[in-house]
């Protein structure tokens, strides 16, 4: 008789791979009293792990975090550089 697939959702997924990451945790014995695979478990960690780190242009790896960090930076200097846009034009329209 064959056995009905489970699913997992991504938020399950990832607290087990936070609960399997924590000092002194032993992915056998979470995967063994979830009844999944300890291989399933390690699956679901290097998945979380490339999803945690994205390529830069020289080839470096950056965090989630520094990643976030970075976008939040862009977006400040965005914002900076479309005031300056504003301001530059509204000077050159009240200088004629």
């Amino acid at each position: 008789m064959a056995r009905e697939r489970r699913s997992f959702t991504k938020e399950f997924k990832r607290e087990i791979v936070k609960l399997a990451g924590q000092p002194g945790a032993s992915a056998e014995w979470i995967a063994r009293d979830l009844g999944i695979s300890v291989y399933l478990l390690e699956r679901w960690s290097r998945d979380a792990a490339a999803a945690i780190t994205a390529l830069t242009d020289d080839g470096a790896t950056v965090s989630c975090q520094e990643f976030k960090q970075m976008q939040r930076e862009l977006g400040e200097v965005k914002a900076e550089r479309d005031r300056l846009k504003k301001a530059l034009r509204d000077l050159t329209v009240d200088s004629r």
